[in-house]
């Protein structure tokens, strides 16, 4: 059913409408939408017009259980496809865009089930994500914090959406240097995903490779190749060699053991950052503790030989890595010095957030 047709239908619907005439209106409202369904899609945006016009016909009818019943429905589609085209820019790099999106979403979420609902969260952690790759870390504490807080209250600590919020907040606490907040909530994460998703979900990877991270800031260097010989090992399996995520574990694993030999004294490491992080354009976030800041400069650093760095090819359309064929080298890391430095394609730190 072309555009023309469908507005033709809804027109009609408005004038029967107007005389009073609500039996045949809601008829003409009802045909569209399924002739909608049938042309665009059930979760298309003309279908979600066309239930929304049925709410205010069938309560003037006074049947307002199917009224929220379709206002319901006409809800669903919205949130929905929302953020869908707010994920979509996203994947872009358009993030001022869909950030506009996902604060939408949250609004329509919010006006339609209230501030403390499940769905309100799933908006919350969205729209913090964003934030977060802008560098906006403490904005996006503020949602991430809302939306842990009402899925503990809704669906219970132990449940995975839960621990996926936990994992993002504590993701941002270890980058904004809140080191003990995001031991606690990166272990909580993965505690629970081991838990409810099994010990072999790429989730559980997730979880691993971020708590890794926070161990190589902590200086924990063995414990952190550990955690990410067990994230390359679940993602090889559950996600094949070529995926985005994969190479980030190995290029991970790498940077682990780069670290323990730096500390050994074989040689000083240029700082990189971070798998899942993407850093403001003045790189200027300092995750170091205060004791461990000006190490590399006062001990008279140089920069180091080339690093072999493990890496996997990455064809076109594996995850959400854009831009052709690439082999991708090693993901943003934060060193001691406090500085940073990015060595591998943008494509990888959009792979990366897959909750």
């Amino acid at each position: 059913m072309p555009d023309t047709l469908f507005s033709s239908e809804i027109a009609k619907a408005t004038l029967l409408q107007a005389d009073g005439d609500h039996e045949a209106a809601l008829r003409s409202l009802r045909e569209a939408a399924d002739r909608a369904v049938a042309e665009f899609g059930e979760d298309d945006t003309r279908v979600a017009a066309a239930f929304e016009q049925q709410v205010v016909v069938l309560r003037a009818l006074g049947r307002y259980r199917q009224a929220d019943d379709a206002l319901e429905h006409a809800t669903k589609i919205r949130l929905k496809t929302t953020r869908r085209s707010g994920r979509a820019l996203e994947a872009e790099q358009k993030y001022a865009e869909a950030e506009r999106l996902y604060r939408d979403a949250l609004d329509i979420s919010e006006r339609a089930y209230g501030p403390e609902h499940r769905e309100t969260a799933t908006c919350l952690d969205n729209l913090a994500t964003c934030l977060r790759k802008q560098g906006r870390y403490v904005d996006a504490v503020t949602f991430c914090s809302r939306s842990l807080a009402i899925r503990e209250a809704v669906l219970g600590a132990k449940h995975a959406h839960t621990a996926a919020s936990a994992c993002n907040l504590g993701f941002l606490y270890r980058t904004l240097g809140r080191y003990d907040e995001a031991q606690d909530l990166l272990g909580r994460s993965l505690s629970v995903r081991e838990q409810t998703l099994g010990e072999h979900h790429p989730y559980v990877a997730e979880s691993l490779d971020r708590l890794a991270g926070l161990c190589r800031d902590l200086g924990r260097y063995d414990e952190a190749a550990q955690l990410c010989e067990r994230a390359v090992r679940i993602r090889r399996e559950a996600l094949g060699d070529d995926h985005p995520l994969t190479a980030a574990s190995l290029n991970n694993l790498a940077l682990s053991r780069e670290e323990r030999l730096d500390v050994a004294g074989t040689f000083r490491q240029q700082p990189r950052a971070d798998e899942h992080d993407t850093l403001p354009a003045n790189g200027k976030v300092d995750r170091q503790p205060p004791q461990a800041r000006g190490k590399t400069e006062a001990s008279g650093g140089h920069r180091p030989p080339p690093t072999r760095l493990l890496a996997v090819g990455v064809r076109r359309g594996a995850g959400d890595c854009r831009g052709g064929d690439r082999f991708l080298a090693a993901p943003h890391r934060r060193h001691r010095s406090g500085r940073s430095r990015d060595s591998c394609g943008r494509g990888l730190a959009a792979a990366a957030d897959l909750v």
